[in-house]
């Protein structure tokens, strides 16, 4: 749909392993096929002596060049390098990964012949022109708009990070939504929300690299995140991986021969068990044959559908267990509807498993969950792109009913959607949309009860006079964040104090100040973090100087020159290379006009350290008028010069004054 902005908007699905795309056409979503047919393209680069790979081309290659073929990049955008989940990612790797100075991850490569390095940003914004050109082949134009999804979980970083990338693929990101959400959407579960109420619903996502699972309630087309939980590493690959060690042993045991250290040819052991895989969820015995698989020794074998279960049923298991807690958690013990997501989700084991721990219900099963998201954010892509056209709004009402006549239809879609750049979204804990407006005057956060000023979100109706700081505003229930000066940690939101602690009896181990509202805590070493404290950048600039962020409490901090010392806390500041910049957090919370954040990550010189400047010009002045007192008396001139060119007005002033007083 074209709709007022003049060109199709598609919805992208960008994942970890592969990617998908859409797009409303003939009153209908259309999953689009790549150049080989497939509806799913891999989420892979390969740089080799000639020329840059995308997507299947990468894929079919990565065999004979591993160390120049990059995947997983959405495991490191946003983040950086010291992140605890980075450099765990980075031993299974076989490309290079390096950092820059200020701690962002950079991928290395040989490309042409020359070493190059690129930013996960950057791989993902070639994933992204893949899937544009893929949308623009089909429909035989230029592409600009689109809806692309990020996981539930993803920072603002992260989700930034991921515009970015958009932006550099030369669309025009209408929107960021959640994956859960782009799900929900796709089945058309608002519509249903609306003729019994307010429902819970689970979206079990299961994909190739990461399991994630969220529970939302939807009512009155508005869709809220209540819970969220899943596994970084739980996955397709893991089931993979488990296949290609039991093939190794057999190999071994059958020819004498270990090839576990090799990564050329567990490549291509990992192909062929990957089509394996893919073939067990449809027939009880899937065949592995590989022609010289190693030393020219042949490899012919086979695996059941009971055998693979058997090798990963712990795994298995654990997507069970991470759902069972998950809903304690959330305290909701009954759900209207699970929804599949993810291809993983396809295994026959794993919906029986989930069918018996929702006591036989059935699950939403009836669109591709390779194509589940992408079919989402297409509609949602479609939605925006008609805003202005209350008609076409209503033309798009019914999508899913060609497909299955069990699935109702759609109405315009409030939605849980965690924005990037926009002006309006939904809170988890309120009713009405939030919208991000510039405050003039100082005001109360309602989420984390701190002092803010500038841009807020805020609810437009006077009875409810609800203000948040972006973060606040942002974060959810049980999404997680790291932060680079606690590596090892991994911090959840908490609306509420744990269980157990009190509201007076938490402090932000960044500012030293109590924590009175929205607060993000390390269970492991009960570390706590306003939202706008954890989401502080890595570095600032001020006056030309870049001040880094430590974790320790300066005693000269450049603005309020106070010199306290605290014995509990280690606190944080900002410091610059050289020692002589120094700014404790708390006073840059001050100092930055959004309290949610420096945006450009630049102080404001005349703001930044005002006071500590006027105290030392005072400071200065009492210390020459003293010698002034002292000149006059003496008759100095030196004295009097130095002090001129310091402080002219004044001096002159002073000097006649005391003068006047001695001489006279």
């Amino acid at each position: 749909m074209a709709g007022k902005r003049g060109s199709p908007a598609i919805g992208i699905d960008l994942g970890t392993t592969y990617s998908c795309v859409g797009v409303w056409k003939h009153d209908r979503v259309e999953i689009i096929v790549n150049d080989q047919g497939n509806r799913t393209t891999p989420s892979y680069v390969a740089f080799t002596a000639t020329e840059r790979l995308i997507g299947e081309a990468a894929n079919n290659q990565v065999d004979m060049n591993p160390i120049n073929t990059v995947f997983d990049a959405k495991r490191l955008i946003g983040r950086r390098f010291s992140d605890a989940s980075v450099q765990s990612d980075i031993k299974s790797w076989p490309f290079k990964v390096m950092a820059d100075p200020v701690d962002n991850p950079l991928i290395k490569v040989n490309y042409k012949g020359e070493e190059k390095l690129f930013a996960a940003e950057q791989i993902s914004s070639m994933v992204l022109i893949k899937m544009r050109e893929i949308a623009e082949a089909f429909l035989g134009c230029t592409v600009k708009n689109a809806v692309i999804t990020v996981p539930a979980y993803f920072n603002d970083s992260q989700r930034q990070a991921t515009k970015n990338a958009g932006d550099r693929a030369g669309l025009s990101v209408m929107r960021i939504i959640d994956e859960p959400t782009a799900a929900a959407i796709a089945y058309g579960l608002d519509k249903m929300a609306g003729s019994v109420g307010e429902k819970n619903v689970l979206i079990f996502d299961l994909g190739g690299g990461t399991f994630d699972l969220a529970l939302l309630t939807i009512g009155d087309g508005v869709f809220k995140v209540k819970a969220t939980a899943g596994h970084t590493h739980l996955g397709g690959q893991d089931f993979v991986t488990r296949m290609v060690n039991h093939f190794v042993q057999e190999f071994k045991r059958k020819h004498g021969k270990d090839f576990s250290r090799n990564p050329r040819y567990l490549r291509r052991l990992t192909s062929s068990c990957e089509r394996a895989k893919r073939s067990l969820s449809s027939f009880v015995e899937a065949p592995i044959q590989i022609d010289s698989l190693y030393e020219g020794i042949d490899f012919y074998s086979s695996i059941s559908r009971v055998r693979f279960e058997e090798l990963n049923m712990d795994l298995f298991m654990k997507c069970m267990d991470i759902v069972a807690e998950c809903m304690r958690d959330a305290k909701i013990d009954d759900v209207h509807d699970v929804v599949l997501v993810g291809g993983s989700s396809r295994i026959p084991k794993v919906r029986q498993l989930l069918r018996d721990l929702f006591n036989g219900k059935e699950l939403c099963e009836s669109i591709n969950p390779d194509e589940a998201v992408a079919y989402g954010a297409s509609v949602r892509a479609a939605i925006l792109s008609a805003a202005e056209d209350n008609e076409m709004i209503q033309d798009i009402s019914n999508p899913i009913i060609h497909s299955t006549s069990s699935v109702p239809g759609h109405t315009h879609l409030g939605g849980e959607d965690v924005l990037v750049i926009d002006t309006q979204i939904d809170h988890f804990n309120h009713k009405h949309p939030l919208k991000y407006k510039y405050n003039g005057a100082p005001y109360e956060c309602n989420g984390c009860k701190e002092q803010g000023f500038g841009p807020t979100y805020v609810c437009e109706r006077e009875e409810c006079n609800l203000r948040f700081h972006k973060y606040c505003a942002l974060a959810s229930p049980g999404s997680t964040i790291s932060h680079s000066i606690y590596k090892d940690c991994e911090f959840i939101f908490y609306e509420k104090p744990q269980p157990g602690r009190k509201v007076n009896e938490r402090i932000c181990d960044a500012c030293v100040n109590d924590i009175k509202g929205y607060a993000y805590h390390c269970n492991n070493n009960g570390y706590d973090l306003h939202p706008c404290c954890a989401n502080l950048p890595p570095t600032l600039e001020h006056d030309g100087v870049k001040l880094y962020l430590e974790k320790k409490i300066s005693s000269k901090c450049n603005k309020c020159r106070v010199k306290e010392r605290w014995e509990d806390f280690t606190g944080w500041s900002y410091v610059s290379v050289s020692g002589k910049e120094k700014y404790h957090v708390s006073c840059v919370m001050q100092m930055i006009p959004d309290t949610g954040g420096a945006q450009d990550c630049i102080l404001p010189s005349k703001v930044a350290s005002s006071s500590g400047k006027k105290l030392g010009k005072y400071s200065r002045m009492s210390k020459v008028a003293l010698e002034l007192i002292f000149s006059a008396f003496l008759g100095g001139t030196i004295t009097l010069a130095i002090s001129f060119i310091q402080f002219p007005y004044e001096i002159v002033i002073l000097y006649i004054y005391i003068y006047i007083l001695f001489h006279v």
